[in-house]
């Protein structure tokens, strides 16, 4: 018998003795003629699978870029001589300097030809000046010691329509010896704070308001300090619809019946000082009520008011201006407070008035 070949006739492989497939590739190995071998059974399992062969995907092929020619670099710029822009620029700044002192001299010239020909026409002497009477000073204004009065307001066109001055910024609560403010941010100190059928007295909006109810009445608060004033300065205004009446000071109050007051009504723009002895009013001005050049044209405008007692006069300042002063009666000693009274014919509404930033001291001497 034939002896099989060792190696693979299709990969030429070594094959294992007896082997009827080669390991190598799986092909069936051929036998020598006539022999006829016994059948090998091979397991299901062990069934050789012929496999796939992936052939690998071809790379593509990369574009390269168009080539362009290479640029010539730039060529360098060429120096410039700077030299002829220096000559021109001495040369012209040679001639500007002749051509101005030429016009200089020019000037010079002239103007000394010019003074000289004044000079011949003024006088030997020169001429006398006029004296300037002497004018008279406006009286003293009435200040607190720490305390000064808003700058008078600029003069606006009649033309134009002027708002209602409103109140100012607030002064601040100070109580000493001889000066006390207040901007009744709050009732700290001991003012009337109380409420009737006839009047009303207490903080409202900000302001220390007195609303009187009762027609033909007169109603006053004291100034809750330590020491008597002379001086008393505050803002006062009038709302709306409580117009019938006037706000003021009584100063030298003695009791119910005697005392001196001014008093302000700003819907007639005029105003009263005087005193009450013995329950009768009697007037220190030429009337009872005299027109007023000082108050708002506004009726329900904020006035600025300042009431000096002396101990010979009485001195009315409105809104910075001297307003009037008149000769005290017989007594200079007593109470001061801020006062409201209505007329006969005040409606039920009554009248109302605010009081803000207000001060009071004695005068320093």
């Amino acid at each position: 018998m034939t002896e099989q070949s060792n190696f693979c006739e299709y990969c030429g492989s070594p094959l294992v003795s007896g082997a009827n497939f080669c390991e190598s590739c799986g092909q069936q190995v051929n036998k020598v003629q006539g022999e006829q071998p016994a059948p090998v059974q091979v397991p299901p399992s062990a069934t050789p699978v012929p496999q796939q062969v992936v052939r690998p995907t071809p790379v593509p092929r990369s574009t390269q870029p168009p080539s362009y020619p290479p640029i010539p670099p730039a060529a360098p710029p060429k120096k410039r001589s700077v030299l002829p822009i220096i000559l021109g620029l001495g040369g012209c700044g040679l001639f500007l300097c002749i051509m101005l002192i030429v016009v200089a001299g020019l000037l010079i010239a002239r103007s000394r030809s010019t003074i000289d020909n004044i000079s011949q026409n003024l006088p030997e002497k020169p001429a006398i000046i006029p004296e300037i009477p002497e004018q008279d000073l406006s009286p003293t204004d009435y200040l607190g010691p720490t305390q000064a009065l808003p700058p008078t307001e600029i003069a606006i066109p009649s033309q134009v329509e002027v708002p209602a001055k409103g109140w100012s910024e607030a002064i601040g609560q100070q109580l000493t010896d001889t000066y006390f403010s207040d901007d009744f941010s709050n009732l700290i100190y001991e003012w009337a704070n109380e409420q009737d059928d006839i009047s009303s007295w207490g903080i409202e909006d900000g302001h220390y308001t007195l609303h009187l109810f009762e027609p033909d009445y007169t109603a006053w608060a004291y100034l809750p300090t330590n020491f008597t004033p002379k001086s008393i300065g505050f803002e006062a205004l009038v709302p709306p619809g409580y117009d019938q009446g006037a706000y003021g000071v009584l100063c030298y109050y003695q009791d119910e019946e005697n005392f001196h007051f001014v008093s302000i009504d700003p819907l007639n723009k005029v105003y009263s000082i005087g005193y009450v002895q013995n329950d009768e009013y009697v007037t220190l001005m030429e009337n009872m009520w005299m027109p007023s050049t000082a108050l708002n044209d506004s009726p329900y405008a904020v006035n600025t008011v300042l009431v000096a007692c002396d101990p010979d006069m009485i001195t009315l300042f409105i809104n910075n201006e001297l307003e009037a002063q008149a000769e005290l009666s017989s007594w200079s000693s007593g109470d001061m407070a801020i006062s409201g009274e209505t007329w006969e014919d005040t409606p039920s509404e009554g009248f109302k008035v605010q009081f803000d930033n207000l001060y009071a001291f004695i005068p320093v001497q």
